[in-house]
């Protein structure tokens, strides 16, 4: 007995060995920073820590989901309102996403842009800032290697004519490509994301809530989604979660889901806009937040 668990023991530890040994060999050949669960999110972080001495100088920051990151040209949105603005946002992440970013600051005006699917609980694992990315990768190897799989593929194909694309703009936004050039999905053009529910909306605003004591002004922006997805009840969500803000200091809820002006001409699926749309689209934004920028 004795000398089959010195047998167990030592397969363990060789075992072990290995694991530890191919984790460190691909984090010494990849420059991949991995700081999530999230390769949007992991390149993101690289996108900020290139751009670093500009972030660190900017006071106005565009923050959120793909709704943020694929519907609002920051480089057009700058030059509209005089203001320089940088996209921090990735797929999928959440307004909570944000807590430990370097960007709560009362010099600092932060706009983020919603739908439905920006409420609830987020799916990106963020791993601690002060980890190494070497402990990082033990913790989740097998998202590490799926991520340098999926970021050396997605990165060499400079198109941003599919949903997955990762080329951001000298601003940190990505715009898709015109609706005709555009690789879109038939079940993401009929899906409806409506799941709000009013614990959801209750736990946005007072996340928005403790952040808005912190900065100098929140802007949200509910963007529109396709027409054909549109109905009345939703349209009555969507004003509750602005009457909550109604009396929020510092933050201002700007309601544009009953925009009828966005046809589906203008999205690539349900709620993301093609270039045409995002152009529009931040052309609107421009003009509803320019006032509130002096």
């Amino acid at each position: 007995m004795k000398a089959f668990l010195i047998k167990i023991i030592f397969f363990i530890s060789i075992l072990f060995f290995i694991i530890v040994s191919v984790t460190f060999y691909l984090y010494k050949k990849s420059d991949h920073l991995f700081e999530s669960n999230s390769l949007s999110y992991n390149v993101k972080q690289e996108f900020i820590k290139n751009h670093k001495n500009e972030i660190d100088n900017c006071s106005y920051f565009l923050i959120g989901s793909s709704m943020s990151l694929n519907n609002i040209d920051c480089i057009l949105l700058s030059k509209k309102v005089s203001k320089k603005f940088f996209n921090l946002s990735s797929w999928g992440m959440k307004f909570n996403d944000f807590n430990f970013f370097n960007i709560w600051d009362k010099k600092n005006v932060i706009l983020t842009n919603i739908n439905f699917n920006d409420f609830g609980k987020s799916n990106i694992l963020i791993y601690p800032r002060h980890s190494y990315s070497f402990l990082n990768i033990t913790k989740d190897l097998y998202s590490f290697i799926n991520q340098i799989r999926d970021k050396n593929t997605i990165l060499k194909y400079k198109k941003n004519d599919y949903y997955n694309a990762l080329n951001f703009d000298n601003s940190g936004s990505l715009i898709f490509t015109e609706k005709q050039l555009f690789k879109i999905d038939s079940n993401r053009w009929n899906k409806d994301d409506n799941k709000l529910t009013e614990i959801n909306i209750i736990n946005f605003v007072n996340q928005v809530k403790i952040k808005a004591s912190l900065v100098k002004k929140i802007i949200i922006t509910f963007s529109p989604s396709r027409r054909h997805l549109y109905s009345l009840e939703k349209s009555e969500i969507v004003k509750k979660v602005e009457d909550h803000f109604k009396l929020v200091p510092n933050v201002v809820f700007i309601n544009n889901y009953d925009n009828i002006e966005f046809t589906d001409d203008f999205f690539v699926d349900n709620s993301h806009f093609s270039k045409e749309g995002a152009l529009k689209y931040t052309e609107l934004i421009s003009s509803q937040v320019g006032s509130l920028l002096k």
